[in-house]
């Protein structure tokens, strides 16, 4: 899916660890503020977030939709 977004890959090793399923975590902000001392998000980016998870979600849904085989557990 794209969603106009950088794609970085540091995802904690013991995040990982216990993830056996493809997973996607995400956030809005600028990463290079996050689990700092003065850490901060502007509203833009609060509402950037907003409108990313929301089109994240369109896409979901409509691969679901056309692909209802996608959704099936064996």
């Amino acid at each position: 899916m794209a969603l106009g977004r950088r794609l970085m890959y540091l995802l904690p090793a013991a995040t990982r660890a216990w993830l056996s399923v493809p997973s996607l975590k995400m956030g809005p902000g600028d990463s290079a503020r996050s689990h700092t001392a003065n850490e901060y998000i502007l509203v833009n980016e609060i509402n950037e977030g907003i409108n990313i998870y929301i089109n994240l979600l369109k896409s979901m849904m409509y691969c679901l939709i056309h692909n209802p085989d996608i959704g099936e557990t064996k």
